[in-house]
């Protein structure tokens, strides 16, 4: 959560949180599951649900409603609030795109319903404060400036990291960025014989 009070996930055909400090978790809503989740500042969170577009709920719990459809055939993933919001970015795989690769990345208003298309072929963005969409394409991560006052992406993209996990079935890219721009990402498995192990980290 914004507040760092509670950790938000996924199970059991629920969206549920618990509290850092510990306790039972609470059921938030009936979620299938979501593809990509963000908690806006405004206690409302977003998730992706596939072609059934992006939905919200209340953190505080109740029935999740949709907010943004998408054209039959076509695909949501992982939405987050702009800062003016309304304006809601999230990735969309068109009807007919083979891969999420070949996604766009956009921004739309909740208001009016106005689409604009920010980065053609790309999947998962982030918008971090510093100013910057941090997206995936191919297994690498890309920084872009990105004027959210304008929904314009200025210059070209910068590589940040490379060989970082995705899922083809959802268009998740595996990474994680914090307000103040760290980023923490999960390595790609490289082929037969890699393997991943449990581990403890403090």
């Amino acid at each position: 959560s914004p507040d760092g009070e509670w950790v938000g996930f996924w199970a059991g055909g629920q969206l549920k949180k618990v509290a850092m400090s510990g306790g039972a978790a609470v059921n938030l809503g009936d979620v299938e599951n979501p593809w990509g989740v963000s908690w806006g500042i405004d206690d409302t969170i977003l998730f992706g649900q596939g072609t059934a577009g992006i939905w919200q709920v209340p953190g505080t719990g109740g029935t999740p409603e949709v907010v943004i459809t998408v054209e039959d055939g076509g695909m949501a993933h992982g939405p987050q609030m702009l800062p003016d919001g309304d304006s809601v970015l999230f990735t969309l795989r068109p009807v007919g795109t083979s891969s999420w690769d070949g996604a766009q990345i956009v921004a739309q208003s909740l208001e009016t319903g106005e689409r604009v298309v920010l980065i053609e072929g790309g999947r998962d963005a982030r918008y971090v404060e510093t100013g910057h969409l941090v997206y995936a394409l191919n297994g690498v991560l890309f920084s872009v400036v990105f004027d959210p006052g304008a929904l314009e992406v200025l210059g070209g993209p910068v590589p940040l990291v490379e060989n970082v996990d995705q899922t083809d079935i959802t268009g998740a890219s595996h990474f994680a960025l914090a307000a103040n721009g760290t980023l923490a990402h999960v390595r790609g498995i490289g082929g037969i014989g890699d393997s991943r192990n449990l581990v403890w980290v403090d």
